[in-house]
């Protein structure tokens, strides 16, 4: 080599015009297969709903709640007998903010585990996690308690959602006297 020359740099398919052509056509004919196999594994849209619905739950609004409930929803909780269709829902929403001057959820944690279950390909199983907390006016005293929901999203709809909570701290803090059981 002598010095003062350069070297250049060629990609194999410039100088080779049929490994050009090949490196045409199968990225031509892998681009559909691509984006087929982008636009299947979109994920559900759970957790966002789930909290979609604590944000309307929370600012009183009922339009936003409708719009985030199945036709076909079911609410079950706090006891297995407690269950409620998609008005008595969004009406009990309405009765707590009545009732309390003051609402709150602090720490919420959201945790979609449809991975973990057996669900049909549109569905999403998601868990919420929050401590709730809640001013009662007519005896002035605030109302700590954890909250657990589970839901199952069905595409961009709440479809079914039950509550776990201890109503014996609630009914405690609201002064009631929890009598133990007769033997």
């Amino acid at each position: 080599m002598r010095a003062g020359s350069h070297f250049r740099i060629i990609p194999i398919w410039a100088e080779n015009t049929s490994m050009w052509r090949l490196f045409r056509h199968l990225s031509l004919l892998l681009a559909p297969l691509l984006l087929l196999g982008c636009q299947s594994t979109q994920p559900a849209p759970g957790k966002e709903l789930v909290e979609a619905y604590f944000a309307a739950a929370f600012a009183k609004d009922y339009a936003r709640l409708d719009e985030l409930l199945h036709e076909d929803f079911i609410f079950i909780g706090p006891k297995r007998s407690d269950t409620l269709d998609k008005k008595a829902l969004i009406n009990s929403w309405r009765s707590t903010h009545l009732r309390n001057d003051s609402l709150r959820m602090h720490d919420p944690r959201v945790y979609d585990v449809s991975a973990q279950e057996t669900l049909n390909r549109d569905e999403s199983l998601i868990l919420h996690y929050y401590e709730a907390e809640f001013h009662n006016s007519d005896l002035k005293t605030w109302v700590e308690f954890p909250v657990h929901v589970k839901f199952l999203t069905h595409r961009d709809k709440i479809k079914r959602a039950q509550i776990i909570m201890n109503q014996s701290d609630v009914q405690t803090q609201l002064g009631y006297t929890i009598l133990p059981p007769k033997e």
